[in-house]
């Protein structure tokens, strides 16, 4: 019998391998030669700094792309960054999204198809949420801005899909240039509250913004604490090499930062230049009337619409001038109240200031502040920002509210009343404690007051009082807590470093802490459980843990009785009710309480 041929195995498993190759070569081809570009009104002025390490991962991505025709627009984006909780922030700086796009329903495409929708935060920004296909992977691409239907099929672009979002944990975020330098804010580089890493490991890079002509120009750190780094200003002739050598769209200079002793392993020993979102610009400051303000106030807000109004009316009327709100991610009706405050000034409806030698203005500016627990750098900003405006700066949140127990003689508020606490404005004011100094004689090298806080509880309350919280809660804690500040501007330390609650001043200047018997602050802290439980979302403080995290433990900033959870305990309505104060409760009655004509029930001055 003949003997039957058998097939070596070698030989079998060389011949798949010779056809699979061959099969992916055809295909390749075929779906290479089959890509069309598809006409689009998007065009990236400025690629990221991170691409991709390696073509081949550039075409694998390409593959993924399911490049099927179909008519929509993109909106153009600068900068894209990977926030906490899996949320992408898309940058339109350095303009707001065109008035083609107001109205639209946008959504973040991402390169596998998925899609989230995209929310306006601010003027100038969007947020989607990452699909839950992507959050695990080590490099999310940046999803294409589009108004198209979630159920249509897109083409991607692919430039845009094949670079890599920016991390939130290692970024240069901002930039603020002053007449004599520059400042960075910087997250994942100083990460403790009370120090930073040396000046002489930290330079600042600035170079173009399109990245293309390899061109850059590095000064020294002057300053580094906490968040904040500040650098000398590049010379006349290195901004005009940087515009004139070509690639710099639209004369724009990215800034970024650069650390000589990184110290981890995959450094090398080699510089690390920190990814950056931020540009280096003209000097900017508060816009103003010419007129510069004694007292301004800066606080800042997410979602406080509601309460807005009650806070700016009331404080306006007892002497503040001005307001800068930094906005953190609202979603709510936030312009269009600041807008209706502006607007409407000397309609004060049935408010005590409505006669004519007590009308005041209400200036209240908006600055767009996206970033995740950075309240302590955003106070920072506005010591700089707001410096040629405002002589002193109140930091305090909307829920609080300056009082002083003299003021309960008063039929009417005055513009005086708060400045009155300021040093050289009176001297009945008394001093509990003056801070670094042996003496409360000399007050001209006073810097910062400060006024303690009295923390009121719920009061009964299981909505929002809609007359507001002065009207609303009138039971409080027994002790005063933490202080708020009212800080000199030219006072603050040039490092600009601070606690939220204070900063740190200069050498040569002190601060001062004002008696509870000359003025405290009516902190309405405890409210009803639907607007307490908004504060498990995040706290804004760098360096303050989220009440969601089992950490600090015995942080005042933590509530007594409370879990990691925003379950309402039992009782909540009635608790922190030590003392009944309803001392601002009566006074801002008779100071803005009007009666309805219809109703004929009292009503405030900010009631809708």
């Amino acid at each position: 019998m003949r003997r039957k041929i058998r097939t070596p195995p070698l030989f079998i498993f060389a011949t798949v391998i010779a056809f699979s190759v061959l099969s992916l070569f055809l295909s390749r081809l075929f779906l290479h030669s089959s890509r069309r570009p598809l006409p689009t009104t998007t065009k990236l002025s400025l690629p990221h700094l991170h691409l991709l390490d390696d073509a081949a991962d550039v075409d694998d991505v390409n593959l993924l792309l399911d490049r099927r025709r179909h008519r929509f627009n993109h909106l153009n984006y600068d900068s894209s960054v990977l926030l906490p909780d899996s949320e992408l922030l898309l940058l339109l700086l350095p303009s707001p999204a065109p008035a083609d796009f107001s109205g639209e329903d946008l959504f973040c495409v991402f390169h596998n198809q998925e899609t989230s929708p995209a929310k306006p935060v601010g003027k100038s920004s969007f947020k989607c949420e990452v699909p839950e296909s992507l959050r695990r992977l080590r490099r999310i691409f940046r999803p294409v801005l589009t108004n198209f239907p979630p159920e249509a099929p897109v083409e991607l672009i692919s430039p845009e899909a094949t670079q890599v979002v920016m991390r939130w944990s290692f970024l240069v975020y901002e930039s603020l240039s002053t007449e004599t330098d520059v400042i960075l804010f910087v997250k994942g580089v100083n990460n403790r509250q009370g120090g930073g890493r040396s000046v002489d490991s930290l330079r600042c890079v600035f170079s173009s913004a399109d990245g293309v002509n390899g061109v850059a120009v590095r000064t020294n750190a002057t300053h580094s604490f906490q968040e904040v780094i500040r650098c000398k200003h590049p010379d006349e002739p290195s901004v005009r090499r940087l515009v004139s050598n070509g690639g710099v769209s639209g004369n724009r200079i990215r800034v970024s930062l650069e650390i000589l002793d990184y110290g981890r392993q995959r450094s090398r020993g080699k510089p690390v230049n920190v990814p950056s979102v931020a540009y280096y610009t003209s000097v900017r400051t508060l816009a103003g009337d010419g007129k510069k303000s004694l007292l301004c106030a800066c606080t800042m807000v997410n979602n406080v619409a509601k309460f807005l109004k009650e806070w700016v009316m009331y404080h306006s009327h007892v002497g503040v001038e001005r307001f800068i709100l930094y906005d953190n991610d609202s979603s709510d009706d936030l312009f269009n109240v600041v807008d209706e405050l502006n607007n409407n000034n000397n309609n004060n409806n049935g408010s005590p200031s409505s006669s004519s030698s007590n009308v005041v203005n209400y200036k209240v500016d908006v600055v767009s502040w996206p970033w995740p627990k950075a309240q302590e750098a955003g106070f920072s900003h506005s010591a700089m920002y707001a410096k040629s405006s405002c002589t002193w700066m109140m930091y305090m949140d909307v829920d609080e509210f300056v009082f002083s127990p003299s003021w309960m003689n008063s039929s009417r508020p005055s513009t005086n009343m708060i400045t009155s606490l300021l040093p050289n404005a009176s001297s009945s004011i008394s001093s509990t404690t003056l801070i670094n100094s042996s003496s409360t004689s000399n007050t001209s090298n006073i810097g910062q007051v400060m006024i303690k806080c009295l923390d009121f509880g719920p009061s009964g309350r299981k909505t929002h009082p809609k007359e507001g919280v002065m009207q609303g809660y009138t039971c409080r804690r027994r002790g005063d807590e933490r202080h708020k500040s009212m800080v000199k501007l030219e006072a603050i330390d040039d490092s600009l470093g601070n606690v939220v609650h204070h900063f740190e001043l200069k050498k040569g200047f002190k601060g001062r802490t004002v008696g509870v018997k000359d003025g405290v602050v009516n902190h309405y802290k405890y409210q009803a459980w639907s607007e307490f439980k908004a504060k498990f979302r995040r706290r804004v403080s760098t360096f303050v843990v989220d009440w969601t995290e089992e950490g600090s433990l015995k942080s005042k900033d933590r509530t007594p009785g409370l879990g990691f959870e925003a379950l309402e305990p039992e009782g909540w309505a009635n608790q922190f009710c030590e003392v009944k104060d309803d001392r601002l409760n009566r006074v801002s009655r008779g100071w803005f309480g009007y009666n309805c004509s219809t109703s004929g029930e009292v009503r405030m001055a900010w009631q809708d």
